[in-house]
């Protein structure tokens, strides 16, 4: 998880396009475009944002801009029955120099 973020999530039936808008609380959001795809019994979703895209990017308050500046943010999520995992990506420029973050997770939904 990107710090501790919020989101929704929008998709386009008619072009397989899917949408997800997220916002953390160091001031930064981002507006990410990708597909959906069925494979076998499971969903995947591959999405990205980049600084540079006037329409799927980043905008981040001036002080992030110049000490931990986003510059491309990426997403795969496959969703299988009661099973989700998720790999995310963020390119950043801090503190001098290029970094990049990757947080991965599985999650597996218990039956109560």
């Amino acid at each position: 998880v990107f710090h501790h973020q919020l989101g929704y999530w929008y998709c386009e039936k008619k072009t397989n396009e899917v949408f997800y808008s997220l916002s953390i609380p160091r001031a930064v959001c981002v507006l990410t475009k990708g597909s959906a795809e069925k494979k076998g019994n499971a969903i995947e979703f591959n999405l990205r944002a980049s600084h540079d895209d006037k329409n799927f990017g980043v905008l981040e308050t001036p002080f992030m801009g110049k000490n931990a500046k986003t510059k491309a943010f990426t997403m795969h999520l496959s969703v299988d029955g009661d099973t989700m995992r998720y790999k995310m990506n963020t390119a950043l420029h801090i503190y001098g120099r290029d970094f990049d973050h990757t947080d991965e997770n599985t999650l597996t939904r218990e039956k109560v």
